[in-house]
């Protein structure tokens, strides 16, 4: 199998994103109308293949972005869990029909198999997240975009999950899933992107990121969990030219695991998500964040409106518990 950091040419490259926040330029600003459909997906250029680990890749969205990823030039390790490989359901049935897929390319598509590498992943286990960042390293020589695209939700209000037992433990089953496992398969693949002084990490929740939303409360704690960890872990990787992303794409993706969605409207949520993580994966300069839809950015930016205004409506409160400062200010000189 040939290794992308071998390669002799690198795969043809589309036209470069205009700034780190190219991927939603192509979306009105206020029309109030939702896009027909997000343009084709734009990777940034870069000097040879890059190879990509996603840690769920039987996920709707997983599944279109390797498509994608394949048909660019570039590499895919897939993380899957066996148990939910094997499930009866459509999700399965859906990465099964991308495997006969890649399986039976031809032409131009016939190395596809040789690109992917589907590995054996539960990663609340920091055991298998190591085997399979070695094995996709082993395979392929580095790994240079990580997507930690695992969640699990529990519907509920926090009252009445709380009331017993077996709530709460689904409530550390979605802890275990959401927050641990990404940790997990984060603490697994620095070491190697250290060594190479590189590498990208994309952390995929939602807009629940920033809002809170009744019904998702221990959902929504998770998700600020997540992404509290990944704004600190900014700061401790940067030396080593290892970036952070984090990747808000519209709730109803990620909410259920089997979204009761039109097809129709589902596709497109997965196609506007995609298209954002093509157009950022990889960036010489990504965002810090990014929010995937015009509902998410309306509704975001009315969340921070009312932060912005409830701060200067208390700002001098706040000002006033300052010790040394202003006029009334207490006197800490004198004992």
């Amino acid at each position: 199998m040939d290794s992308p950091s071998a390669a002799s040419s690198a795969p043809p490259q589309a036209p470069a994103p205009q700034s780190a926040a190219a991927p939603g330029a192509g979306q009105p600003a206020a029309t109030g109308q939702r896009p027909a459909r997000p343009r084709s997906p734009r990777f940034p250029p870069h000097n040879a293949p890059r190879v990509w680990f996603l840690t769920n890749g039987t996920s709707p969205i997983s599944i279109s972005l390797a498509t994608q990823i394949l048909e660019h030039g570039d590499y895919v390790v897939a993380g899957v869990l066996p148990a939910e490989f094997e499930r009866e359901s459509g999700r399965s049935e859906e990465f099964r029909d991308f495997l006969d897929k890649v399986g039976g390319a031809e032409g131009d598509k016939e190395r596809w198999k040789e690109r992917l590498r589907v590995v054996s992943l539960d990663a609340r286990v920091i055991g298998q997240c190591q085997s399979a960042i070695a094995e996709g390293v082993d395979a392929f020589g580095k790994i240079d975009v990580l997507l930690g695209c695992s969640n699990e939700t529990v519907v509920g209000t926090v009252e009445e999950l709380s009331q017993s037992t077996r709530t709460m433990n689904l409530v550390r089953d979605q802890f275990e899933t959401t927050f641990f496992s990404n940790v997990n398969i984060i603490k697994a693949v620095l070491p190697a992107m250290r060594s190479a002084k590189n590498g990208h990490i994309i952390m995929l929740t939602g807009t629940t990121g920033h809002l809170g939303t009744p019904g998702l409360g221990m959902y929504c704690a998770a998700q600020w969990a997540i992404e509290g960890y990944c704004d600190s872990l900014a700061y401790e990787i940067a030396p080593f030219n290892i970036k952070m992303s984090i990747v808000q794409p519209n709730m109803e993706v990620n909410v259920s695991l089997y979204p009761m969605l039109d097809p129709a409207v589902r596709s497109l949520l997965i196609a506007e998500t995609v298209h954002a993580l093509t157009a950022i994966g990889g960036h010489d300069n990504p965002p810090a964040r990014h929010i995937v839809g015009f509902e998410g950015v309306a509704s975001v930016k009315e969340k921070l409106k009312t932060v912005s205004e409830e701060l200067e409506d208390f700002n001098e409160v706040s000002g006033a518990v300052d010790i040394g400062k202003g006029e009334d200010a207490m006197d800490i000189s004198q004992g």
